[in-house]
């Protein structure tokens, strides 16, 4: 699992550095090429390229963050948050696993 868009958040280093990672060989091109397509196969699903007046939901008072950040939408969030919580017992003195 993972993000096919960095989020933002005020911190662009992953784009920045997305070049020097698929030239190191680090990252694939062929990764960055499917997340871009998932992309755009979604704005394109959303109506992002299309004419305001082609999308149904699009209006003047449309805000994407009021109709993402309902109180269901986060109480669904909340849950797959807490759902994906592991803990591990440290058998043996396992953990923390060694980075090699």
């Amino acid at each position: 699992s993972g993000m096919d868009q960095e989020g933002g958040f005020g911190s662009y280093d992953p784009i920045e550095k997305m070049p020097d990672a698929v030239a190191s060989g680090a990252v694939a091109a062929s990764t960055v090429a499917t997340a871009f397509s998932r992309l755009m196969r979604v704005r394109m699903k959303l109506g992002m390229f299309d004419p305001p007046a082609r999308v149904p939901w699009y209006g003047p008072d449309y805000v994407p963050d009021r109709q993402c950040e309902t109180d269901a939408a986060l109480a669904v969030a909340r849950k797959a948050a807490a759902d994906g919580i592991a803990l591990f017992k440290n058998a043996n003195g396992s953990l923390p696993l060694a980075k090699d």
